[in-house]
C-alpha cells in the first residue's frame, strides 16, 4: 500500500498522520509498525516522529502473501454463497450467507456484501447516504443468514428507507432456540439499552431509571416445532434494534442456538452437544426468511425463501438424536 503526501499534510508527523487514516490499528501499533521497518518513506526507515515533505511516498508493508490470498479464498467462497434472489430496475433481493460482513467498518478487514455488489451492480456506488453502505437500507449480523434489500437508485432508497423508519416493512425469521417454549404465541416486550462491555446490547425492564439511555423493541414469537430441549420458533419484529431477537431471546430465557455473544452456561453446553456429539452444523441458527415493502409504485412485495433448520433437526431426529414432543 503506497501513500503519496500532498501540500495540506506537510510537516505532519508521520504515526499522528497515519492514526488519523489506519482506524483499525491504534498509534502505538502504528509506531511498532514503523519501528520494525513495516512503514517506510521512500523505501528508507524513519522514525515515528518523522515530519512529512510534500510529494514523499508512504510504505506500507501488506500482510504476507498467504494471509492475502487466504482472505481472497475466503472472500470467494462466501461470493459463491450470495443468492440474487430477485433483480428489477429498482431494487435487489440478496441473500446474504452465514460468516459475510453486510459492509465496513472500522476493524472489518473481510471482504463484506457491499464488495460484492460493487462489483456485480456498480451503479449503487453512489446510491444511499454513505458510500460503504451504497444501497443498503438495513443490515443483518455476520453471523445471521436471509434476505436484505439493496435499493438501486436513490428515489427507492429513500422509498424504503422511510419504510423502515414508519415500520411499515414487514420482516419474519426462523430461529432454533434452546429449552422448550412452553406458550405456542408470545411477545417479548424488554426495552434494549447498549451493555457496559460496549459490543455488546442489554434488555432491560420498563422501570429502568436511565430512560435516555434504552430503546423501546418488541418481538413476536410463534412455536412451529418442539424437540428435546430445542424448539423451532418463526419471530416477527415491530422495531429493528442492533441484536434484537439475539438479546430478547436470552432476556426470555432462550438463546438461539449458536449464538457466541449472548449464552448462558446451559446454552453452550447445549451448543457443545449439537455441534460435537449430534453433528450439526456449527452456526447461529437465525435466518430471516421473509421481507415485505411496497415499491416505488405503491405495490406491496412480498419475498420467501425455504428454510433449513426444521430439516436439519428431523435429520438428527433419524440417527437418533432430537425428538419431537
Amino acid at each position: 500500500m503506497e501513500i503519496k503526501i500532498d501540500k495540506q499534510n506537510q510537516g505532519e508527523r508521520l504515526d499522528k498522520f497515519l492514526s488519523s487514516l489506519l482506524k483499525d490499528l491504534s498509534r502505538s501499533q502504528i509506531q511498532k509498525k514503523i519501528k520494525s521497518g513495516e512503514i517506510k518513506i521512500g523505501g528508507r526507515e524513519v522514525p515515528p516522529h518523522y515530519f512529512l515533505r510534500t510529494g514523499e511516498i508512504i510504505e506500507i508493508k501488506e500482510k504476507n502473501e498467504q494471509e492475502k490470498n487466504n482472505k481472497i479464498k475466503t472472500g470467494e467462497k462466501l461470493f459463491k454463497k450470495i443468492k440474487v434472489i430477485a433483480e428489477e430496475k429498482d431494487f435487489l433481493i440478496i441473500y446474504k450467507p452465514v460468516g459475510l460482513v453486510v459492509h465496513s467498518a472500522p476493524g472489518v478487514k473481510d471482504f463484506t456484501l457491499v464488495d460484492y455488489l460493487l462489483k456485480k451492480y456498480p451503479d449503487i456506488k453512489k446510491v444511499g447516504e454513505d458510500c460503504a453502505r451504497s444501497g443498503l437500507v438495513h443490515r443483518l449480523d455476520k453471523e445471521v443468514s436471509g434476505l436484505i434489500v439493496v435499493a438501486r437508485n436513490q428515489k427507492s432508497f429513500l422509498n424504503l428507507k422511510k419504510q423502515f423508519q414508519n415500520r411499515e416493512v414487514e420482516k419474519e425469521y426462523i430461529a432454533l432456540v434452546h429449552g422448550q417454549i412452553e406458550n405456542q404465541t408470545d411477545t417479548i416486550d424488554f426495552p434494549i439499552k447498549r451493555s457496559t462491555k460496549g459490543f455488546k446490547m442489554a434488555a432491560v425492564p420498563h422501570s429502568y431509571q436511565e430512560n435516555e439511555q434504552i430503546r423501546e423493541a418488541k418481538t413476536h414469537l410463534t412455536v412451529l416445532e418442539k424437540y428435546t430441549n430445542i424448539t423451532l420458533i418463526k419471530l416477527k419484529i415491530e422495531t429493528g434494534r442492533t441484536h434484537q431477537i439475539r438479546v430478547h431471546m436470552l432476556a426470555y430465557g432462550h438463546p438461539v442456538v449458536g449464538d457466541p455473544v449472548y449464552k448462558i452456561k446451559g446454552s453452550e453446553r447445549g451448543d457443545a452437544k449439537l455441534f460435537t456429539q449430534k453433528q450439526l452444523p456449527a452456526r447461529l441458527y437465525l435466518e430471516a426468511v421473509s421481507l415485505s415493502f411496497k415499491d416505488l409504485s405503491g405495490q406491496r412485495r412480498k419475498f420467501k425463501i425455504q428454510n433449513q433448520f426444521k430439516k436439519e433437526m428431523e435429520e438428527l431426529n433419524v440417527r437418533g438424536g432430537s425428538k419431537n414432543n
